[in-house]
């Protein structure tokens, strides 16, 4: 995590997916996906 968090710079954006509390501490914005979830359903999906 300290890897990429020297990474980080004002021209890189990271993105990392986890469930892990101790990474979202590191984070500078977070975006919950549960909150997103009825903008992520497909209407027209065919349930595939």
């Amino acid at each position: 995590m300290n890897l990429l968090v020297d990474l980080k710079d004002e021209n890189r954006i990271i993105i990392i997916a986890t469930h892990n509390p101790l990474v979202w501490n590191k984070a500078d914005e977070i975006i919950d996906m549960r909150e997103l979830a009825h903008v992520l359903k497909n209407p027209y999906s065919q349930g595939i």
